[in-house]
């Protein structure tokens, strides 16, 4: 039996950088270690065992540690260690990964205010790596890195309004935004065998907002249902999984309410386009 597994995962967004940080402009020192500035970094492994030291300043908050890596060689294994203001361990997030991109998300409340330090570990066989966090400072978009500094296409061409008209799937996911009604739109892939995992990222123009991800198979019947996110005026991602086989015609409805600000779905996994 297959587990499904929820990963979160990031998409581009206007006024939110992603930077790309080569690995002797990050500080190795504990004692200054650098500003975390942005909403998150792309690096690449040189061979040698590295410590990378950040602070960031913040209130309490709920945050999401996103690591993403593959290896050079063999295995690798990134980790990030967040502590508190009297150097206690409070947070940890990783990824262990072959010649794959695998991803890995760490949900954590910060329970205090204040000064925080971040080291990200990365190994001798480390290639391309990225660390991301959502909830830091407000920030909650970015760019998401599809196995190193290369953003993934997304578009924002809308979906049919019935299976029958259904736009094609053409790129990694799509970004759009609410125009105050109610819409189905959607779109034809073809995908599997394999994990589908179906992201959803939301907030609300105004009040709350739900925006809804159904993929079903080519007669619509639905397969996995109910992937969303509600949100308010701040961005909320939430993920799903689903098993396809084999290769097969599908079909995706996006449903979006009148209440809709920004929202955007992408899908991972074996889709042919």
């Amino acid at each position: 039996m297959r587990t499904a597994r929820t990963h979160t995962f990031l998409i581009i967004a206007l006024g939110i950088l992603f930077s790309t940080v080569p690995a002797h402009a990050q500080s190795e020192d504990r004692n200054a270690p650098s500003v975390w500035s942005s909403y998150g970094i792309n690096g690449r492994g040189d061979g040698a065992n590295h410590e990378y030291w950040y602070a960031f300043d913040t209130d309490p908050r709920q945050i999401a540690i996103t690591v993403q890596a593959r290896a050079r060689v063999f295995s690798t294994g990134v980790a990030v260690d967040i502590f508190n203001r009297a150097d206690e361990p409070v947070a940890r997030g990783g990824a262990i990964a072959t010649d794959a991109n695998v991803r890995e998300t760490t949900r954590t409340r910060l329970t205090d205010g204040g000064r925080y330090k971040m080291r990200i570990t990365v190994d001798t066989n480390a290639a391309d790596y990225s660390v991301w966090i959502d909830g830091l400072n407000g920030t909650a978009t970015g760019t998401l890195p599809a196995g190193g500094t290369t953003p993934r296409e997304m578009s924002t061409t809308p979906g049919g309004t019935s299976p029958v008209s259904a736009a094609p799937w053409t790129s990694y996911g799509i970004n759009g935004n609410g125009d105050g009604a109610n819409h189905e739109y959607w779109y034809a892939l073809e995908a599997g065998p394999g994990d589908l995992t179906i992201t959803v990222q939301a907030r609300a123009r105004v009040f709350s907002t739900g925006v809804t991800a159904d993929l079903c198979d080519a007669s619509g019947t639905v397969v996995r249902r109910r992937v969303g996110a509600i949100a308010t005026s701040a961005d909320v991602r939430e993920s799903g999984t689903v098993y396809v086989a084999p290769r097969q015609r599908m079909l995706l409805k996006i449903t979006v309410d009148a209440n809709a600000g920004a929202y955007s779905v992408w899908i991972d996994g074996p889709v042919h386009h």
